[in-house]
């Protein structure tokens, strides 16, 4: 709590360091570290006059510490000396933008997925793709970066795919329009180790993609899951 040194009451985020160290996110206080061994906790200077409000997500990629926030973008923090940090707040004439999720790709870009729009930066550069401005990719809740690289997003219309070989060229195809389901809600996606993608859904259980066919097999309650709500996807080895 605040009274152990937190500058928040109200985690948004935890993303763990090490063995004994997590990052959180706060709802109002920025981002500190843990330590689990000591319980102290550290805020980073270059941070440590936070003003850019909600934490949504944290992902580290390389050598820096990206926060994407409720309605001020993203923030980035350097973890190696001089340890500065960066606020990406406007892009392309776009205020106040929220970040739901926060991706690391195999090339070590980092992608936002927003309400409106899909961010993509490699290194320090931010580049918005030509998604944004098509209504229809609006309102991203989930995001995953296959094992060949590509990326997959979901939204209100369904599922869609970016093939990243293709670098001319960043226009999404549709996997699975949500017409045909019902107006279902994707809210997670998670790849295993055999290539098969995983669809996580509100109310309407789980859904699995064949990777070369895209032959759709789904799981209810009916088959073994607690309900139709499935939040988050993780793996290890052969399970899910």
């Amino acid at each position: 709590s605040t009274a152990n040194g937190l500058p928040d009451n109200i985690v948004m985020k935890l993303l763990g360091c090490d063995n004994k160290t997590m990052w959180a996110g706060m709802q109002d206080g920025g981002i500190c570290t843990i330590d689990f061994e000591t319980h102290s906790v550290t805020i980073p200077e270059a941070v440590s006059k936070w003003s850019y409000g909600q934490v949504n997500d944290l992902i580290v990629v390389g050598n820096r510490l990206w926060a994407g926030t409720e309605d001020q973008g993203v923030i980035a923090v350097d973890l190696n000396p001089p340890f500065l940090s960066r606020a990406y707040t406007n892009f392309s004439g776009v205020n106040y933008l929220k970040i739901n999720k926060l991706l690391g790709d195999s090339e070590g870009n980092v992608w936002f997925a927003s309400n409106n729009v899909l961010l993509q930066s490699p290194g320090e550069k931010l580049e918005i793709l030509p998604v944004e401005k098509d209504k229809n990719y609006s309102n991203i809740p989930s995001i995953l970066c296959d094992n060949t690289g590509n990326v997959w997003f979901s939204n209100d219309n369904g599922l869609f795919f970016i093939n990243r070989k293709l670098s001319s060229n960043n226009k999404p195809q549709q996997i699975l329009s949500l017409a045909d389901y019902r107006g279902m809600k994707i809210i997670s996606l998670y790849q295993d180790n055999l290539g098969f993608i995983w669809l996580g859904t509100f109310g309407d259980g789980l859904l699995r993609i064949h990777p070369a066919t895209k032959a759709i097999t789904r799981y209810s309650a009916a088959d073994g899951l607690a309900n139709g709500n499935i939040l988050s996807i993780t793996g290890f080895k052969n399970e899910v």
